[in-house]
C-alpha cells in the first residue's frame, strides 16, 4: 500500500463514512477531549495516509494539527482536504524532522505494522521524544493472527499484534510513562470478522489466483449504520473487550 494510488483513493473516498475510520476517529477524540481541557494543543498525526483524520481534528477545533506520510501521493490528498501542514516523510525519520517535545499529542494509526519488529524500538523512541511533558501517544494496531485475510494481503501487513507482545517489543522505550491502557476492537463484530478471514484465507488457498482486494470499501448505508453502533456502543459493556482486529493504545507521559 505504501505506493499504491488505487488503495490512498480507497480510503479518500471512505475514510469520512466507513464505520471503522468512524469508530477510530471517535476513539482519538475521545481520548483527547478527555486529557485536555484546551483545543489549543499541537497535534502530529504520524502516517497520516489521505487526512482523513486530520480534517476531524480541524473541523472539532484543533488549530495545530500538522500531519506527515510517506507517499506524496497521500500527502497531496491530505494537504487539500485539510489546509494543513503535510510532509512527506518516513517514520524513521521524525527525529529528523521535528524538535524533541514538539507535540502534546502525537497519533500513528495503522503505520507501525510496515516496520520491522528489531526497528520498532527506535521508530517509538523518536515518536515519544517528540512529545511533551504530559502528552498522549496513541497508536492502532491490527490485532490477533487469526484475523488475518485478504486485506492483509492486499496493504501488506506482515504482523497482527497483541498488547503482551508490543509491551515487550516497546519495553523501556516508555519507562517515563504516567499511564497506559489499551483495548481490542470492534468486540461484538469479532464473530463475523473472523469467520469472514476464515473463508478468505480458504479461499486464497484453494483459489491461488484469486483476486486480492482490501477491506477497505463501504458496505451498505444500513449496514454502516448498524456495524457504527454495535461498535460505538461495545464500551459501555460491563466486562473487559479481551478480542478484536484491532488494538487501540494510549500512553500518558
Amino acid at each position: 500500500m505504501l505506493n499504491d494510488p488505487a488503495e490512498y483513493d480507497k480510503m479518500n473516498e471512505t475514510e469520512s463514512q466507513l464505520w471503522w475510520y468512524q469508530i477510530l476517529h471517535d476513539q482519538v477524540l475521545i481520548t483527547l477531549k478527555k486529557k485536555f481541557d484546551s483545543r489549543d494543543i499541537s497535534i502530529l498525526d504520524a502516517a497520516c495516509g489521505t487526512g482523513g483524520l486530520m480534517k476531524v481534528l480541524t473541523e472539532e477545533g484543533f488549530n495545530q494539527v500538522r500531519g506527515f506520510d510517506v507517499s506524496d501521493y497521500a500527502a497531496s490528498i491530505a494537504r487539500a482536504k485539510t489546509g494543513q501542514e503535510v510532509k512527506v516523510l518516513n517514520l524513521k525519520e521524525t527525529g529528523l524532522m521535528y524538535a524533541p517535545h514538539s507535540f502534546d499529542a502525537i497519533i500513528c494509526n495503522d503505520a507501525l505494522y510496515f516496520i520491522s519488529e528489531d526497528q520498532l524500538p527506535a521508530v517509538l523512541k523518536q515518536l515519544w521524544s517528540l512529545l511533551k511533558k504530559d502528552g498522549v501517544l496513541m497508536i492502532n494496531l491490527p490485532a490477533f493472527q487469526f484475523f488475518r485475510g485478504m486485506h492483509d494481503v492486499s496493504v501488506d501487513i506482515k504482523e497482527r499484534w497483541t498488547y503482551g507482545k508490543f509491551k515487550s517489543i516497546a519495553n523501556g522505550v516508555f519507562s517515563d510513562a504516567s499511564s497506559t491502557k489499551h483495548v481490542y476492537w470492534p468486540f461484538v463484530l469479532s464473530p463475523l470478522i473472523l469467520m469472514v478471514r476464515v473463508l478468505q484465507r480458504l479461499q486464497l488457498k484453494l483459489k491461488p489466483d484469486t483476486k486480492v482486494v482490501s477491506d477497505v470499501e463501504l458496505p451498505s448505508l444500513v449496514l454502516n449504520r448498524i456495524f457504527y453502533n454495535l461498535t460505538k456502543w461495545e464500551s459501555y459493556l460491563p466486562f473487559s473487550r479481551w478480542v478484536g482486529s484491532s488494538l487501540f493504545i494510549v500512553i500518558y507521559r
